[in-house]
């Protein structure tokens, strides 16, 4: 398993406003969007270190996009994602995962997209590498 697999079911299970899905990269053409859902990629990659060299852990950046039909269904599930991963610590799938933090969180409209609203989270995810 990889740590995106990990965080998608570990997402798809915890965000209960994700009625409509959790996808990695992009969303399935044609998905429909009733209340919202979540698209996420991985942003960045790097190790951590100890002074006696490699801690075996990785901070791995991701931008989690969560979209919705109105700022309403966006406010919801953004404050669910922040809720399942913000300081989480533990078994994420068959990953050790160290910490989660929030880093960022803003609202990106989408002109070409009228009809929905998007906030982008930036979580970096701190894990035991294999």
């Amino acid at each position: 398993m990889s740590i995106e697999t990990d965080l998608r079911s570990f997402l798809a299970a915890t965000v209960l406003q994700a009625v409509d899905g959790v996808f990695y990269g992009a969303v399935p053409q044609r998905q429909p969007i009733t209340t919202g859902l979540i698209v996420f990629q991985r942003i960045s990659t790097g190790p951590r270190y100890a002074l006696d060299g490699s801690a075996k852990i990785a901070e791995v950046g991701f931008q989690v996009d969560c979209w919705g039909r109105t700022m309403d269904d966006v406010d919801a599930l953004a404050q669910g994602v922040r809720d399942a991963v913000e300081a989480y610590t533990g078994m994420m799938g068959a990953t050790y995962v160290h910490a989660v933090f929030v880093e960022g969180m803003r609202d990106i409209d989408e002109p070409e997209l009228p009809d929905f609203e998007r906030r982008v989270l930036d979580l970096a995810v701190w894990h035991q590498e294999a």
